[in-house]
């Protein structure tokens, strides 16, 4: 995918026999609002530390609409302080069953490292993340 093609990356979704993910990178919730409007992907890999924040998000009026969109990726793919929030959005967006994609890259880029003075956000022994138990993002 061409990042900013969304023309040319809609018409390669509708003869792909392979799903694609697409918005990792893309920046602001209006790009987002293009991407889901001309459908240019099989998922969207919402990162919202990337696209403005949640506040960004509530006043961009997408939220709902995200939050009822079955192809939304959560993604977080940055530091300690961008997890936490894109957690923040998993655990707020109760009808999405998809996974958060995650950073773990052994031995450098651990949990422990990622979080820097924050609590590390551990996995479970089934690759599961807790809720926070901390008010506000969980720190």
């Amino acid at each position: 995918m061409i990042r900013r093609d969304y023309d040319g990356n809609a018409a390669l979704k509708k003869v792909s026999k392979v799903k694609i993910s697409g918005a990792e990178l893309n920046y602001g919730w209006d790009e987002i609002k293009i991407m889901l409007e001309k459908v240019v992907s099989t998922f969207i890999s919402l990162t919202a530390t990337f696209a403005g924040g949640i506040a960004q998000g509530e006043k961009s009026n997408l939220m709902p609409v995200i939050r009822i969109t079955e192809n939304i990726l959560r993604h977080t793919w940055t530091n300690g302080i961008g997890f936490y929030i894109n957690w923040n959005m998993v655990l707020a967006d109760i009808g999405n069953k998809l996974p958060l994609e995650y950073p773990l890259e052994e031995p450098s880029w651990v949990p422990e490292q990622r979080e820097g003075i924050i609590d590390p956000i551990l996995p479970d022994k089934n690759a599961m993340l807790a809720p926070f138990t901390k008010p506000g993002l969980g720190f």
